[in-house]
Parts: structure tokens; sequence; C-alpha cells
């Protein structure tokens, strides 16, 4: 033991003198402070020393029997530490994790132990974090692995009470249960042995010693050993530190120097007595004065005279309480010029805290002041009030205007104040009007407004006003410029109050143009005068006759203040007035003399000042219109001249109302004409129907009558006129009203029904009219059921040449289709023939040929559509998905011919509401004449002269007037002027002879005109342009025609959405019987096969009579029939059937749903369903079940998955 003791203090001796002597900071100017830090390191090095001694004297108290170990741990502890040294040197460039982790390894190996890792603090020693680890087999340890008092509290608790901890068994320790299940399968150790590094609450972390193998009973040594090593890592990380440090200060002094010789100011340092003692040498270079002339002496010596000065006396009674001091001025003379500088000085003490000098700064600022100087005289100079604030918004500079426009800051104008104080002193002082109390949350606007550096106006409080223009400055703060802008306020205020007095007189002028009676007149006048500012309450006393005085005076007319004016003798006041014939304006007590009676009413509404004004009518007093207000004590120039000529007026204006008395002739004749008018009405041929308030009909002239085909001239009337209407419902959409902005209402095409039930289509305009007093409604009804039908033949003859000229497009779409099955089906027979198809390569081509069909049955169903007679209903629908449609058709064909479809929708639009074909037809029509300009000019002019064929539909949302634009452009050389007159037409087309009919754009034009809209045509930059404007659909509306007219039978969809048939469907039938009816024997066959094949009994015919001979001979269950046959077509078939048997289901399979010569409503009232060619075997089979089931067939079959 004694050689370990003596081991141990070898150990110390040779770590201190290694620190101290090793270092090259010897050599340095500020080796007392290396020496300082070296002493430092030693010390803690000293410590660790006697760590170890301590340790093994506890070794040799407690007499442990494994003093092996102990001699081991010894020696492991004098290898480590002569080791570790090398990680010490300063000039060592080994990183923390190098120098751990060798401790770590070192540690590993000499203890026995599979892994040693080091976990650091964090979250103020509240968790654990793996930084640095060591493993034995080289397995890798979770580096994000943590441990903290929540989850872990086992740890922390036996943490807070033992330096080092162990646990022999820790997979069984109930204090290591929670970072057992926290860490992974297979890495769990044995035993665990912790040891903190550091000490309290600088403790850097843990040192973890973990065995794998085997149950380790950790003895004392192991605990000493591993507390050893922690006390190592702990003195390491914190030598790093402070080699660290060291290295920061010696960086921060050379920067010092540096800035010292680069720096534009002198230094300078004072004595104890203050006398200079050290200048640097930017002092002379600056000054002109050499340092020895100063050296020795004190700052006295550029008092002079001013010595005594309040400036001076504070500054020396700095200097004697070594108080630190900034920025103190001083001016002397040098070499003939005027010298000011600025000095900054600190005191400083050595370490017993006496008191050793100054040191400090010194700045030549002549310059500057000189600038300064001429600055402020130039501010000063300006007719503008100038104030400027620093970054943080505090006044540091102001001229002698902003004084005379603000005196009340003159005394707080050298406190340095900021923005929000000004606005303050202003509202304290009373200095600025605000236009609301000054609160806080006031404030910070104001405040923010003056940050954004806008301009703005304020009104001071002795009237004046400024406009404030504010700018920021480079260095973050604001300049103010304030400009009184008084008089051009005065002279604005005049301008916008000529302005009201000039738009109250054309007011006045207004309604004398439109008056109809005197007390109109009277009270639009009033209304008028009172709403005018400074005026309360007018009123307007007329005399009974011109020139004369009455004995009482009536109150005509009053507006404005709500006060009781009666009739009333005119006083002594009143008379001069009238004897005077001018104006007389009165004070508060005149005016109570000149109206005794509403003296008091007067006195309780305030009223200050009123005027009297003679209203004249040819050249005599016709009466007085009087003026009052509270406002004010006088009435200005500017509000007498306005009254008398609004006087002028209403005398204007009654005499010219008077003198429509004159026209009681005229209306005498009126009386007379009216019976020429009802001639007029009685010989229009149109019907002319008048309804009351509950829209019964109250007169109607004969060709009304004609028109409902009455038997006589009472049997419409009094009867609803909904009773006629087919719809029975409203068709008007609000009651009838004078006062609506467009009261007119037109209704177009509305099925109306006569008296002897035969429907027929009107054109009905409305309006409301005064009939025997009542406000009614004049309808004028227009039969014009057959223009429609004329128009419609025009439309579809339109739609049919569409199509002719759409034919060579339709080719190209469907050849493709076509031509892909015949390649299918060749390749497949050809296959077969040479036995080399497989079944799924059949199925392959089965898929394709019944895609292909699909593809096929779209582009007929779509053109089937577009063909046929439109009669269908108004309907609210998407007007891209039109354009979509109408593109679809002819872009392969353009693109064939060289032109290019160019279409844009808008990111938001609304629904339209109309036919959705005839917009369909109109766009193509539109497209259709673009193609056809662009191959003409094409034709003409050369591939030269046009690079590209360019058509653009163009669809624009415009939300204000919520309507649709669609406009059609080309590139087709234009319309002739000559012909944008007459484009629409009708039979007037620009096309040569035989390539047009003159139809498509008169047919446009009224389809548009129906649906609301409006069609134009211009010409543009080598081309034309067609414009469509249609109103959108407002939810508002009820659209209830499209559900009631909608077929109530919807045709059944027979693909899938990727045009694929069903999988076949397993049948489980019980001999259910199906006629099969189809002129296509092929069709019929594959039907019946299919149908044969899942157990059905299926017979078929080729046409409408063999159909019903075999159905005579043996009825069936279900039939299944085509719609166009040969001898006897569907639709004969189907009533023959429904004749015999009305509830045999009949399923109609056919590629004509869309016939003229058949009623679409019978088809579905007839039909059990209605399937659209080509037809999916597997829905027909489906709705062959569900009609089987319909009659009581439970026997079908079922389907299976």
């Amino acid at each position: 033991m004694p050689t370990k003791l003596a081991n141990a203090k070898q150990l110390i001796f040779f770590s201190i003198c290694f620190l101290l002597f090793s270092s090259p900071a010897w050599a340095e100017p500020h080796a007392a402070f290396i020496f300082v830090e070296n002493a430092l390191i030693s010390l803690v090095f000293a410590i660790l020393g006697l760590a170890a001694g301590i340790f093994f004297f506890r070794e040799k108290r407690h007499e442990i029997e494994d003093s092996p170990h102990s001699s081991r741990y010894l020696a492991a502890i004098e290898r480590i530490s002569q080791g570790f040294t090398l990680f010490l040197r300063p000039d060592q460039e080994a990183t923390p994790k190098q120098a751990v982790e060798w401790l770590l390894r070192e540690t590993a190996k000499t203890i026995d132990a599979s892994q040693v890792s080091f976990w650091v603090f964090e979250n103020n020693q509240t968790a654990l974090k793996v930084k640095y680890f060591f493993d034995a087999r080289s397995n890798k340890l979770q580096i994000n692995m943590r441990m903290s008092k929540d989850r872990h509290p086992g740890i922390f608790g036996t943490l807070r009470g033992e330096r080092t901890i162990s646990f022999s068994d820790a997979r069984n320790d109930m204090r290591c249960l929670d970072l057992m299940e926290s860490m992974p399968e297979g890495t769990q150790p044995k035993s665990i042995l912790i040891a903190t590094v550091g000490v309290g609450k600088q403790a850097h972390g843990t040192l973890q010693v973990n065995t794998r193998r085997r149950l380790r009973k950790w003895n004392d040594s192991d605990k000493q050993f591993a507390s050893s090593i922690a006390d190592l890592i702990a003195f390491y990380l914190s030598t790093h530190d402070l080699q660290i440090t060291k290295k920061a200060l010696q960086g921060t002094e050379k920067r010092f120097r540096d800035l010292v010789d680069a720096s534009s100011d002198w230094y300078w340092e004072t004595d104890e007595e203050h006398r200079f003692s050290y200048f640097s040498e930017q002092f002379t270079s600056q000054t002109g004065l050499p340092q020895q002339k100063l050296l020795g002496k004190t700052r006295n010596i550029f008092a002079e005279d001013a010595a005594m000065s309040a400036k001076w006396v504070n500054h020396w009674d700095d200097l004697q309480n070594h108080r630190p001091f900034r920025d103190f001025q001083y001016s002397t003379e040098v070499n003939g010029r005027d010298l000011c500088v600025t000095i900054n000085g600190k005191p400083y003490f050595d370490e017993n805290g006496a008191f050793r000098g100054y040191r400090g700064t010194g700045t030549d600022i002549t310059e500057t002041k000189t600038y300064k100087t001429r600055f402020e005289e130039g501010i000063n100079a300006l007719p503008n009030g100038f104030l400027m604030w620093d970054a943080d918004d505090r006044l540091v500079m102001w001229n002698k205007t902003i004084l005379e426009m603000f005196p009340v800051i003159a005394p707080y104008a050298n406190r340095s104040f900021t923005y929000l104080e000004l606005i303050k002193i202003c509202e304290r002082e009373n200095a600025v009007k605000y236009p609301k109390p000054l609160t806080d949350a006031f404030c910070s606007v104001i405040v923010a407004q003056h940050k954004s550096c806008t301009s703005s106006e304020i009104e001071l409080s002795n009237g004046k006003h400024l406009l404030v223009h504010e700018h920021a400055t480079s260095e973050g703060g604001i300049v103010g410029i304030y400009t009184d802008i008084t008089n051009i306020k005065a002279r604005e205020k005049e301008l916008i109050q000529n302005k009201l007095y000039s738009e109250v007189l054309t007011k006045c002028s207004n309604v004398l143009f439109h008056a109809r009676n005197e007390s109109f007149i009277l009270s639009e006048i009033c209304r008028i005068i009172t709403e005018t500012p400074p005026f309360d309450i007018a009123w307007i006393s007329l005399f009974n006759s011109p020139g004369q005085l009455p004995e009482f005076l009536k109150i005509n007319m009053q507006r404005g203040l709500d006060i009781s004016l009666v009739d009333h003798r005119p006083s002594s006041t009143l008379k001069q007035a009238f004897i005077k014939q001018e104006f007389m304006e009165m004070n508060e007590t005149l005016l109570q003399q000149a109206f005794p009676d509403f003296k008091d009413s007067f006195i309780q509404s305030e009223i200050k000042c009123a005027g009297i004004f003679p209203i004249w009518i040819d050249t005599k007093i016709a009466g007085f219109l009087n003026v009052a207000t509270k406002e004010r004590s006088k009435f200005k120039q500017r509000h007498i001249n306005l009254l008398r000529e609004i006087s002028n007026d209403v005398g204007y204006g009654l005499s010219s109302l008077r003198s429509e008395h004159s026209r009681l002739i005229a209306e005498e004749a009126l009386r007379e004409s009216e019976g020429r008018y009802r001639s007029l009405v009685d010989m229009s041929p149109d019907a002319i129907l008048v309804l009351d308030e509950n829209n019964k009909i109250v007169f109607s002239n004969p060709e009304g009558h004609a028109l409902f085909v009455t038997k006589n001239r009472v049997e419409i009337l009094n009867r609803p006129f909904l009773d006629f209407i087919v719809e029975d419902k409203p068709i008007f959409a609000h009651a009838p009203d004078f006062k609506s902005e467009d009261p007119t209402e037109y209704l177009n095409s509305i099925k109306l029904r006569k008296t002897d039930q035969t429907i027929f289509e009107a054109d009905i305009t409305s309006r409301p009219v005064s009939y025997a007093g009542l406000t009614t409604r004049l309808l004028i009804i227009r039969d014009v059921t057959e223009r429609n039908r004329v128009n419609e033949h025009l439309a579809q003859t339109s739609k049919l040449a569409t199509l002719g000229e759409m034919a060579a497009g339709i080719t190209h779409e469907l050849s493709q289709p076509l031509n892909i099955m015949r390649f299918a089906a060749e390749g497949s027979l050809l296959k077969m023939s040479k036995n080399k198809i497989t079944e799924e390569e059949i199925q392959k081509q089965f898929d394709l040929i019944s895609m292909q069909s699909g593809r096929m049955a779209d582009i007929i169903d779509h053109m089937r559509v577009f063909s046929r007679k439109d009669t269908g209903s108004v309907e609210t629908f998407d007007p891209t998905l039109v354009i979509s449609q109408s593109v679809d058709m002819v872009e392969a064909q353009f693109l064939a011919e060289g032109i290019q479809l160019e279409v844009r929708y808008p990111a938001h639009y609304g629904m339209l509401k109309g036919r959705p074909i005839q917009l369909e037809q109109v766009i193509l029509n539109l497209i259709n004449n673009a193609r056809d300009a662009i191959n003409q000019r094409h034709q003409n002019l050369g591939d030269d002269e046009i690079a590209e064929k360019i058509i653009s539909v163009l669809m624009i949302y415009d939300q204000a007037d919520h309507e649709i634009n669609i406009a059609v452009t080309d590139n087709g050389g234009g319309i002739p002027e000559e012909a944008l007159a007459k484009l629409f037409d009708p039979f007037f087309t620009t096309k040569e002879v035989g390539k047009g009919t003159g139809l498509g754009l008169s047919v446009s034009y009224g389809i548009i005109a129906a649906m609301g809209g409006i069609i134009r045509a211009r010409n543009i930059h080598k081309g034309a342009r067609f414009d469509i404007n249609l109103p959108c659909f407002t939810p508002q509306e009820k659209d209830e025609q499209q559900v009631e007219n909608a077929s109530p039978l919807e045709i059944a969809q027979t693909y899938d959405e990727d045009n694929t048939p069903d999988e076949d469907l397993e049948f489980d039938v019980d001999g259910a019987s199906v006629l099969v009816v189809d002129d296509e024997i092929y069709a019929a066959e594959a039907m019946m096969e299919y149908l044969y094949s899942h157990g059905l009994q299926v017979n078929i015919a080729s046409n409408g009579e063999e159909a019903l001979e075999l159905y005579d001979l043996d009825p069936v269950d279900v039939v299944v029939t085509d719609m166009r046959m040969p001898k006897m077509d569907g639709y004969v078939l189907i009533k023959n059937l429904k004749e015999r048997n009305p509830d045999i289901p009949i399923i109609v399979v056919t590629g004509h749903t869309g016939m003229e010569d058949i009623s679409q409503e019978d088809l579905n009232r007839l039909a059990f369903s209605i399937l659209k060619k080509p037809v999916s075997l597997s829905e027909l089979s489906s709705q062959v079940e569900k009609a089987a089931q319909s009659i009581g067939k439970d026997k079908i079959s079922t389907f299976g998955d």
C-alpha cells in the first residue's frame, strides 16, 4: 500500500509539472495569464490525484480481498493518466469525441466490460442522451437513445442519492425496468455500473458500463475506478472549454489592437491627478498638436476663460467623483483655426480598487459641427416646419417654423421625447383637434400611420390646417415636413359649398320640371333645403291671392325639425316684410317677435337664426319661404343668395303648375278620344287581356275571345288566367308595380290552353296599368305556334346542313374503331386457323371489339341526339360541356385540314338555362363558318401569306353582370363591311353558291335571343369574332319545368365507364320463355344463344307480324324487340302485344331512340325498359330477369358472384 500511495503522489506531481511547463505560453507577453490558467488546471488534476489516493486508501481500509483487481486498477489509472496527457496539450488538435472514446475504450479493456458509454445531461439535468460509446463487439448503440426523469424515475432517483450506482442483475432490478423496456431486444445488458461525470449542478453527464455475457457483481474497486474515469472525463471537458475560451480571448486581444491602429479616433490616458500620460498616434495627425506639449498637463488648458462655466464645472465634478462621461465637447484654437473635439472617458482602477486615472477616446468634430450649423441655419430658413426622429422614434432635430406652428412643444423640445409623447402633449395642451378621443388604440393607429411614412392632414385648435409629408431616412429614422394649408383648405371648403349649392339648385329645378301638383313642389323644396347644411327647418306659407296678405297665414308645408307649426295671424314683423317686399334676416329675438305663436317651440329647439324670403308669382308676392337654423346666429351671404334663388324657383314652379289648369279643355278632348282608343283595342290583331290583383281576367278584346275560342263574351271573364296555362303554375315574376324599374315583362313561347282544350304557344307582354282606379296587369298575347314551327324547321334544316358539312369528319371518327375491330377479328381468325390462339388472347380481342363498339355507340348516339328535332324542355346545364361536345365533333376533321382549335374555360362560372342542343348547334355553326373562312383565305392567298390556321373558342365569366361570354374568333380574313349589317338575316350568306344555306346565323340569332342573350359579329385583326352573351341561371329561379318534363323512363346504360361489357352472369333458371324480335338475324341469334345458354326458353322472329303469329301460337313471359323492322315495326308490335296482354313486360333494344314519328312518352309508358344499341348481353339478361320478376316469375336466374 505505501507503494500505491507513492505512485499516487508521483501522479499528482507529474500532472502539475506537465501542465505548468509544457505550454508554450511562457514565451508570450501574457505569461501571467497563462500561468494562472495552467495553475487552475493543475489544481483540478491534483484533485484527480487526490481522488486516486482516496480510492486506494479505501481499498486498504476495507481490506478488500480482490487486491489483484486493485493493483490492476492502479496500474491502469497510471497508464491512462499518462496516455491522456497527450489530449490535454494546448497544441493537440484531437476532438472531444476522439479523446472521450479513447478513455471509454481503455475503461472497457481495464474493467472487462463489453460496452462503455458517455451520456450527457439535457433539459436542466432532467434527461440523459448517449453522446459517445465504445462496444467491444463493434455493435452499434442507438445514438438517439434517451433517459428522462419521467420515463426512468428509478435511475434518476438513485443518481440523486449516490455518485456511483451499480445494478448487478439489471434485467430483474425494478429500478432498471423502464430502461430495459426502452432498449431494443437483444441489446439489453445483464449488469450496469453508472458513475456521475462532474459534481452537482456542474455535472456533464454519466459514465455507463454494461456487461452482456454474464452477471457482474460490482465491488468497491470497480466503482472507485469508474468514478476516477468519470472525474478524468469531467476534468478533460472543463479543460477543453477553458482552452477554447483562451483562444477566444487571444483573438479578441488581436482584434482590439487592430481596431486601435485602424480607428479614426485617438486614444488617451490620464493619471491619478488627471494629467495626460498617453496619446495614440492619431491625436497629432488629426489635431495638429504634438503629444509632448500636452503630456503631464490637465485638460484645464482648454478651458481658459470658460473654466467656471457650468459645463466645465460639471465635467470636473465627474472627474473628481470618478464617473464615466460621454460626448463632452469643447473648442480651442490650433494654428489659427478653431478646433472642436468630443471626448469619452472611463475611470480605471488597480487590483486593490485604487483609482489610477482615466482612459478614453477623442474625435475631431470640427467639420461635423460646421456642417450641422449650416444645416440648422438652412432648415430654420424653411417656410415649412421640420421634425426629425431617430430610429427609436425620438425627436432629434427641429426648426423654428415648427415651434411657431406648435408653440406648446417649445418647453419640451430639449427632452428628446418620442412621437407618442408628442401626441399626448398636443392632446394635453389642446393644440391639435383629433377626430376622436385619444385612447391607447387610437394612439397606436396614429403612430403606425407615422411609421408608415405617408401623407396626412392635421387640424390645429387655432383653426389652422397642416399637410404632413413624412419620409424614412437611411438610418431608420423619419423626417417630417409640415406645410400650412389653411388658405388652401378654406378655398377648398368654399368650392365644396359652391358645388353643394349648385347641386341643390339643380335638384330644385328637377322638382319643378317634374312637378304635377303644388304639394309635391312645396314638400320637395322644403326637404331639399333641410337636407342642406346649416338649415334645420323650412316651411312655406302661401297667400290665398297673390299680392294680398291674408288675415291668417297657413302652413302649407313644413320639413325638418319636428316643431308643431299651425295657422297664425301675421305679426307686425311679417307685415313689414310684406310691405318692404324683400328678404328679412332675423336673430333669435326678432324671430320670436315675428312668430310669437311658435316662441316656445323655437326656444325648445334652440333656433338661433331665421330668414324670410318672398315668393313671387307674376310680379306679386304670393307667400313666404321661411328657413331657420340652430347652428349659427347669422346667415352668410352665400346662404342668402341660395335661398333667394330657391324662393324665386318656387314662385316660377307654382306659376307654371297653375297654368296647367288651362289644359282642362285638353282633358275633355282626351275623354272624347277614349272611344277612338277603344276602337284600336278592339281591332288589334293580338289578344288584349286585363288581369286584376288576383290575376283574374276582367277585360278582353274581341281577338282575346277568338284566340281562346269562347262561346260568348263573358265565358273567360272573372276566370283565373292560371286556368289557361298548361303548366298550371304562375308565370309572372312579381305583382304589377308602377314603381318598379322595369315593370314590363316579356314571356316567350308560353304554352296556353284554349277553352276547347287545344294547346298553342304564345308570346306574352305584361305591363301594369290603371283600370277602374285599380292597379292591374295588361297582357298582350300573340299566337306564335306557326312561327315557332317554322323556326324549328329552319333550325332543324340548319342542323342537318351542319351535319352534312361534318360528314367527312364523322366518317373518319367511325372508321377508326371499325378498323380496330376488323384488325382484332381477322387477327383472331388467322391465329385460330393455325391453332395458335389461347383463351386469354380470345378474351383480350373480344374485350377490344366490345370497347370499340362502345366508342362507336357514343359517336352515333351524340350524332343521333344532335340531328333529331329538338323538342326538349328548358333545363339548367353546364356551358363548358356543350362547348366541349361541339369541339369534339369536329376537332379530328379540323386537324386533318391543318386547323388548330384552341379552347379556354374560366376557373369559375355560372350555369345556363335553355336547351343545350340548340347552343351546341350555334357553336358548331360558328366554328364551321370559321373553318370555311380560313380555308377560303388559305386558298386565295396561299401558304406563304397565312402561316397558321387557328380557331379560338374562349369562354369568359363576368361575375359583376353574372353572365357568360363565348367568343369564337378566326384568322380567316374577316367579314366584308357591307355584309355585317345583314349577317343575321334569313337566307343571307357570304359563301359561294351551293356552299351555304343562309340559315345558320339566322337560326343562331333566334336561339340566342330565346335564351335571353345577344350574339354580335365584328372584325378583328386578320379575322372575325362572334360574341355570345348569355345570362347565367340564378339559384332563386325555379327550374321545375325540367323535372316535370323529364322522361319517366331512363334508357339503360349497357356499358361500364371503361366501355367494357359486364362479366358473364351465372343463371339458375327454371324455364322462363322469351321472344326475341329483330330483323338482323345475326343479332337475334346472338341474343337467343346467350339467353338459351343460361336456361331460358327462347324463340326468335324477324319482324312484327311473325312475332304476333308466334305469340298467338305460344304466349311467352318476356318480349325483346327492335324498333325499326320491315312489315310491322316495333311500336305497332308493342301496341298489339299490350292489347293481348297489358301486363307483359317488353324490352326495347334499338339504335334509334330519337324517332320523330313515335311519341317518346308513349314508348316510355309502354316499354318495361329501353336498351340502346350496342347492347351488353349481360345487361340484357339482367333486364330479362327483372322483367320476369315483375310478373311474379321468381324462377328466373339468381346472379352469382
